[in-house]
């Protein structure tokens, strides 16, 4: 779904069903299998069809057409080409780097008006508004602006343009790429759905053609408006990582004369900005503090093993001590909202069960509703909270969209010390709780009923699973970070001389191996 979306997305965005199915492919690299070609094409060709089909009757303006533009034959052309990729990569990789740092520096940040979202966004809305209705030329809608600048003459159809100079000077259009960089930084900044590919190309089109009028006074080159076009691809191209941009301007802009320069200054651009900063789509994942696998760059890395990367915050339960007040302890212990499976070992440590927390939790609670009427109303009110303090930290239910805004709401407007008072609330119920788990431990020991009874660990509530991915303490890195590429699972345990020894979840192996390399 999410590679056919990717297809789809940039299809109806930009009209480029090829360069959409090759983007989905790009962006979803580590999880895509090779049967979703068909289907995300298939989407992008339906996509396209609608698009035409609804668009025919219209008179809208086919943005991004350029006019025929004659083949290159000059050497010399091809090295500008291959310089305007370094240089687009060398901005592409600002721009990731800009936008990381930023979001750094709100999030580490003491100042208020930094750390709140909304008046950040007031802020940036200002500052954007500012400039945009000061230079006329921002004023205009970037698919409107993309087609005035990747031509060499001036559209009649584009009516919004007729009072402007086509021809714009160095200066004018070095004041318009900075201005340009400013206000997509900001808005790529403010987490809204604002749009990455329209200003990318912008920018990268201002910077070719300001390219192209300072080298033409120099040198004798082909048309501007090709520095234009080459451009926005390699900016884009360097912002993201990705070669499908030049598929995307191709197809937008018909010029198959240049597909030789426009794919060899993609492919520069992109190596030179992924030896100088992540993906734009990475720097996304480590703004939502989201998991995702880093690129291996250093080489001592290759030396490291599961060993020296495996965790022992792991929450193992032997085979023949897995009873309800044993598992009501264990639950206890693990983190809010512990994901990871619980893994049931024999007398030698080996896994042979394993269980996810939040089915145990289910399994104890439908038990204890069977069995509640045989102990006092105090008895069963201590262990009825226990078990719902540990569905709702384990994160048996999560809030609907309503409650999750009324909550957020609703912390905008108490001072700190109510703040405080919440926080101090939750730490007292989990202490209150913590008494009511060793209350139980004291009755477990004179109690055959229920918190002494064994869990059936093949019931269909509990769910249990046989076959765990275990791993030695030997598995070489390369490997590691393939298993969890590829096969996308969430935990690997670890063996050492036969019997359970660690855990390595992905977010453990992103972490370290980042401090690694």
């Amino acid at each position: 779904m999410i590679s056919a979306a990717a297809a789809a997305g940039i299809t109806l965005a930009l009209g480029s069903p090829f360069g959409g199915v090759i983007f989905s492919m790009e962006v979803t690299s580590s999880i895509y299998l090779v049967k979703n070609l068909v289907k995300a094409f298939s989407c992008a060709t339906l996509c396209i069809i609608f698009s035409k089909t609804f668009n025919a009757a219209s008179k809208n303006m086919n943005l991004f057409v350029s006019e025929k533009i004659e083949p290159l034959h000059d050497t010399a052309d091809l090295c500008f080409f291959i310089l305007l990729g370094v240089l687009c990569g060398l901005i592409g990789a600002l721009l990731s780097t800009i936008v990381s740092r930023l979001a750094y520096i709100r999030k580490k940040s003491n100042i208020k008006i930094l750390r709140n979202r909304f008046t950040y966004a007031l802020i940036c809305a200002i500052i954007i508004s500012s400039i945009t209705f000061t230079i006329k030329p921002l004023m205009i809608y970037d698919r409107y602006m993309l087609s005035y600048i990747f031509n060499t003459k001036l559209p009649r159809d584009i009516k919004y343009l007729d009072e402007m100079n086509h021809n714009f000077r160095a200066v004018e259009l070095l004041v318009l790429f900075c201005f340009k960089v400013l206000i997509t930084v900001l808005s790529l900044t403010i987490n809204m759905p604002v749009g990455i590919f329209a200003p990318f190309f912008l920018i990268g089109g201002y910077f070719g053609r300001f390219y192209a009028n300072i080298i033409k006074y120099v040198f004798t080159i082909s048309e501007e408006s090709i520095y234009s076009i080459v451009g926005a691809a390699c900016v884009m191209s360097g912002a993201t990582h990705s070669i499908s941009s030049a598929i995307i301007i191709f197809e937008l802009t018909g010029q198959s004369s240049y597909i030789i320069p426009l794919l060899i200054s993609c492919l520069v651009s992109n190596l030179t900005a992924q030896a100088l900063s992540t993906s734009f789509f990475d720097v996304f994942l480590l703004m939502k503090n989201l998991p995702h696998l880093p690129s291996i760059k250093s080489s001592k890395i290759y030396n490291y093993n599961a060993k020296q990367l495996m965790s022992n915050n792991f929450f193992p339960i032997k085979l023949n001590e897995i009873n309800i007040i044993n598992s009501l302890e264990l639950l206890f212990k693990m983190p809010k909202k512990y994901a990871f499976s619980i893994p049931v070992v024999d007398g030698n440590y080996i896994i042979r069960y394993t269980i996810k927390p939040r089915k145990l939790a289910k399994y104890i609670f439908h038990l204890f509703e069977n069995f509640k009427l045989n102990y006092e109303p105090e008895i069963q009110n201590k262990i009825y909270l226990l078990i719902t303090f540990i569905r709702r930290k384990l994160g048996k239910k999560f809030p609907s969209f309503w409650q999750y805004l009324k909550y957020n709401f609703k912390k905008l407007f108490i001072s700190e010390a109510e703040k405080l008072k919440l926080k101090t609330q939750k730490e007292l119920n989990e202490h209150e709780q913590k008494l009511n788990l060793e209350f139980l431990k004291e009755l477990a020991k004179t109690d055959d009923l229920i918190l002494k009874h064994e869990i059936e660990i093949e019931d269909d509530v509990i769910n249990s699973e046989r076959s765990a991915f275990t791993i030695d303490v030997n598995f070489p890195y390369l490997k590691l970070q393939f298993l969890f590429t590829f096969l996308n699972v969430s935990h690997l345990y670890i063996y050492e001389n036969s019997s359970l020894a660690g855990i390595i979840t992905k977010e453990d192996f992103v972490r370290k191996s980042i401090n690694f390399d």
